[in-house]
Formats: structure tokens, C-alpha cells, sequence
């Protein structure tokens, strides 16, 4: 038996015990699998990521995406920013936005994604949004910025963008099966509109570019030129068009035309699909 001669003994035998003691604490330590890091992500609610989007089409079509996971956040060039947490994903719809959404990235250290520029690989393009193959393009490209800011709702995002997509093929499938045959009409369209009209298979005749004139009446003059002799003309024109100014003139020209007005951006708070579907709609209607 081992016994304590003096308070040295003692002193040493305390110090190894505290020492095995320590060991054994670290040894279990290390086998324990409940901490905190292996925890889901959906439990870590204070650390969720923000995305900031401006444009209003864009950020309805983010919202009907996203899970309660993420936060997503409105902003407004030159108003002041609200709260974006830490490193925020910054969503540009175009090269506009980029330009002054790069300077808030920058100081905040974050990411900017451009959407024009991704899906267009760098060749800018008027209105690009409003055909349906760049607007799944959109979809598809926004999924993926969802899934990697959130892993583990990913399957959740896909299923959101699949619905999207579908809602995008049923408004292209409507306008294919309502659009009547054009060829009786005479059709001048603005040039910006020109490939998206061109894209469901109506035969232009003319085209016309609104910066192309030096004052309104000069494009007024340009466009009875290439209507006056034509049979059944209808004019597609951009929603920036003095439609009712040119009504005024062609009515003193004695010039009758048909006309359908086409817009890239929608009401407020209109959705991307829903700006697609409004544009078809005029379509249809006008060829009736």
C-alpha cells in the first residue's frame, strides 16, 4: 500500500490526477457527435443570407421562388439601404443596374450578379427578358444563386423553377395556338420588337427605328411613307411611341392603320411571365 509520507506527496498525486482527469475529458470530448456545427442549416436562423434586387419584375419573380430561409430585400437606386446583413448577394437585372448596384458590392465585400451579362455572354440586348427562352434562362440562373446561398432546400428551388418554366411554356403555347395567320396584313414594327415578333412567326414587312428621326414629325412622315400604300397595315410600336400624337397626324393624312402597343417593363409590380403574357395578348388581339 502507498502511503502519503509528507504534503509533497501529496502536492504530486493531486497535479497527475488533474492531469489523467483533463486527458479523459478531451479523449470524450472528441467522441461527442452533438455539436453544434452538425446541426441543419435550416436551425441556423441568424446566420440567413439577403439578396437585394431593384428591378420590381425581377424581384416578384425572386419571391415566388424563395423559401423562408432567405432574406430578400428591395432596393432603390439612391435611397438609403435597409439592413442587409452580412456580405448580401446583390441581383442586377442589366448593365443599368450593375453600374450603381457594383459600388454598394464593393463596399460591402459581396457578390454581384448580373443577369444580363450571364445569359447573353456579354452581347447586350434590347429587352432581352421578354422572350421566353431568355426568361427561362433567368429562371434557371436564379435557381442556382438560391440553391448555393441555401443547400439545403435546393430540391425545394428546382421545384419552384420547374413550376416557373411550366407557367412560361403554357403563355408561349397559348399565343402559338391564338395567333391567327398574319400574311393578310401589312406589318411594320418597331426594331427593338422586331426578333421577339419575328420569334412566333409573324412575317414583318417593314421595321422602323425611333432614334433614327430628328424630330417626331419627321418619324410620323417616315412611317405614312411606308403605310400609305399598303393594304391592311398595322403598326407595332414601342409603349414610348406618341401613339396619340400620330393619330392626330395620320387622321389628317386620311391614313388608317391598325396598331397594337408592346411593353417591355408592365404595370407596377407586373412578373416577368406576366409582362410575356400581356405582350402575346396584344398580339393576338390586334391580328383578330
Amino acid at each position: 500500500m502507498f502511503f502519503f509520507r509528507n504534503k509533497k506527496d501529496w502536492t504530486l498525486f493531486l497535479i497527475v490526477f488533474l492531469l489523467v482527469g483533463t486527458i479523459f475529458f478531451i479523449f470524450r470530448l472528441g467522441e461527442n457527435n452533438d455539436l453544434p456545427a452538425d446541426l441543419p442549416v435550416t436551425e441556423l436562423s441568424g446566420l440567413k443570407k439577403t439578396v437585394a434586387v431593384s428591378n420590381p419584375s425581377l424581384f416578384g419573380l425572386v419571391q415566388d421562388m424563395i423559401s423562408p430561409n432567405i432574406n430578400l430585400v428591395r432596393i432603390k437606386e439612391g435611397n438609403p439601404l435597409p439592413n442587409l446583413g452580412f456580405r448580401p448577394v446583390f441581383l442586377a437585372m442589366d448593365g443599368k443596374e450593375s453600374a450603381w448596384m457594383k459600388k454598394l458590392a464593393d463596399q460591402q465585400e459581396s457578390e454581384l450578379i448580373d443577369i444580363e451579362k450571364n445569359i447573353l455572354d456579354n452581347i447586350p440586348s434590347d429587352y432581352f427578358w421578354i422572350y421566353p427562352q431568355n426568361l427561362e434562362k433567368i429562371i434557371g440562373l436564379i435557381v442556382r444563386l438560391l440553391g448555393q446561398t441555401d443547400p439545403i432546400n435546393k430540391e425545394f428551388y428546382i421545384n419552384q423553377a420547374y413550376e416557373r418554366m411550366v407557367e412560361v411554356r403554357e403563355i408561349t403555347d397559348w399565343a402559338s395556338d391564338n395567333l391567327p395567320a398574319t400574311r393578310r396584313f401589312n406589318i411594320i414594327v418597331d426594331e427593338r420588337w422586331r426578333r421577339f415578333v419575328g420569334d412566333f412567326e409573324i412575317e414583318i414587312d417593314d421595321s422602323f427605328k425611333k432614334g433614327d428621326s430628328a424630330s417626331e414629325k419627321e418619324l410620323f412622315e417616315l412611317l405614312a411613307d411606308k403605310i400609305e400604300s399598303k393594304r391592311n397595315p398595322v403598326i407595332l410600336v414601342d409603349r414610348d411611341f406618341p401613339l396619340d400624337n400620330f393619330f392626330i397626324f395620320a387622321e389628317g393624312r386620311g391614313i388608317k392603320t391598325e396598331w397594337a402597343v408592346l411593353d417591355a417593363f408592365g404595370e407596377k409590380e407586373n412578373s416577368l411571365q406576366e409582362i410575356l403574357r400581356k405582350n402575346l395578348s396584344q398580339l393576338t388581339l390586334v391580328f383578330q
